[in-house]
């Protein structure tokens, strides 16, 4: 066998393993959202911000209960003062989880930038709205309007049981993606060439360009598995019936087990490709 033949198989050998450890990656990127989707995931994805910011969060959460604590056990005459000193803390400390999910995001360097620039650009826009919010909470002195105004905060944004597990997916999906197009795209293209030299060469590459193709065919299921988690992802809007809500982040998910799936298959591709380069340098 000459050299060059052996440096072109034991070449692709390296790129198939190279490849496997590249899915791996893809697979540590947390494809499952849970039994209980929407609220566990957004529950540990907000645990996981909390601890990265030395217990801001939780702070924040216990002045927002002593709030409410106090705005009950007021008076009529000072139950407008409460409750907007209520809103107030509610709002702050949705707009501080939202600002540690954007530096979360800016800190992620594998991640495709249109999903970063997309939660950076929605997240600026719902802190804000919030911000709107607790201005005409603080200048509202109609009880009635300002109960509905305190209500909005919880219906109209919904950052815990839709926003953080809606980013949550988004994150991921665009970690897999980033990882596809940066790892595993230029590794194809340098099994192709690979191939067709052991082709030229007068091997029988038949088995390994079949094997190729199957590689690249469940490849290609996994992007299009991710693109429609996605979409789901991107169609969650906070509202007061999270009906659509929690049957996008279930679809999505779903996308996600099944992106994985195509991924485990790939590298079964990988495996019986490595063997199959064995025969051919035997």
């Amino acid at each position: 066998m000459s050299k060059k033949l052996l440096k072109t198989i034991i070449l692709i050998f390296v790129i198939t393993i190279l490849l496997s450890t590249a899915f791996t990656q893809v697979l540590a990127t947390e494809f499952s959202l849970g039994e209980e989707a929407q609220v566990e995931a957004a529950e540990q994805f907000k645990n996981k911000v909390a601890e990265e910011n030395q217990g801001e969060e939780q702070e924040d959460q216990k002045k927002e209960d002593n709030a409410l604590k106090e705005y009950k056990n007021a008076s009529r005459a000072r139950k407008r003062e409460r409750l907007q000193a209520y809103g107030e803390k509610a709002i702050n400390r949705r707009i501080t989880s939202l600002k540690n999910i954007r530096a979360r995001v800016q800190n992620t360097k594998r991640m495709t930038e249109e999903n970063k620039k997309y939660i950076e650009d929605e997240i600026i826009k719902y802190i804000s709205d919030l911000e709107a919010l607790k201005n005409k909470i603080k200048n509202n002195n109609d009880l009635t309007s300002l109960k509905e105004d305190v209500k909005s905060i919880f219906y109209d944004y919904r950052v815990y049981l839709v926003l953080f597990p809606k980013y949550h997916g988004l994150r991921m999906c665009g970690t897999a993606s980033y990882l596809l197009e940066n790892k595993a795209n230029p590794l194809f293209k340098k099994i192709e060439n690979l191939v067709s030299v052991l082709k030229d060469d007068g091997k029988d590459t038949a088995n390994l360009e079949s094997l190729l193709s199957r590689l690249k065919s469940n490849i290609e299921n996994v992007k299009n598995e991710i693109a429609e988690a996605e979409s789901n992802f991107k169609s969650m809007k906070p509202a007061k019936d999270l009906t659509k809500e929690k049957a996008a982040l279930k679809e999505g998910k779903n996308h996600l087990v099944n992106a994985r799936k195509y991924l485990n298959d790939a590298r079964q591709n990988l495996r019986e490709m490595r063997e199959e380069v064995r025969k051919l340098g035997s």
